[in-house]
């Protein structure tokens, strides 16, 4: 297997030359990477997912004759829904708490009144964009 826990990261705003760092990758066990993944993917490019997911479960219990198993799956839909608006709030706060304002030196090529956010520690990965969560980690297969 290659080790990529060392390899170097192209970083890249869409706007500015990309450059590139020596940012360690924290290597993560294949379930865990996974895992992290999918949900940062629902999140971000498949929000319906989880309300689609609840509405199959709930009309094949229906189609089962299982009312109490459709009412179950309503509750346990409704507990993901209340953890997934806490993660949310969570990220939020975290985000305020976390960054600091800067001024943008003129001599990136930005005006000099810009206001960039920095982060004095690493968001939680599951907070991260994709982008973001495959410059920080890898899992133990690659």
């Amino acid at each position: 297997a290659m080790d990529h826990a060392n390899e170097k990261i192209i970083v890249s705003d869409g706007n500015k030359a990309s450059k590139t760092t020596n940012q360690p990758r924290v290597i993560l066990e294949e379930e865990e990477y996974t895992s992290t993944l999918s949900h940062i993917v629902t999140r971000d490019y498949f929000p319906s997912l989880p309300s689609l997911r609840r509405d199959a479960a709930i009309l094949e219990a229906r189609s089962r004759g299982d009312v109490a198993g459709a009412v179950a799956v309503r509750r346990m839909a409704r507990r993901d829904e209340m953890e997934r608006e806490r993660e949310w709030k969570e990220e939020m706060e975290e985000e305020a708490m976390v960054a600091e304002r800067a001024l943008v030196p003129h001599h990136m090529g930005v005006n000099d009144d810009a206001i960039i956010q920095v982060r004095k520690r690493p968001r939680p990965l599951k907070h991260e964009s994709v982008t973001g969560f495959h410059a920080r980690v890898t899992s133990e297969d690659n």
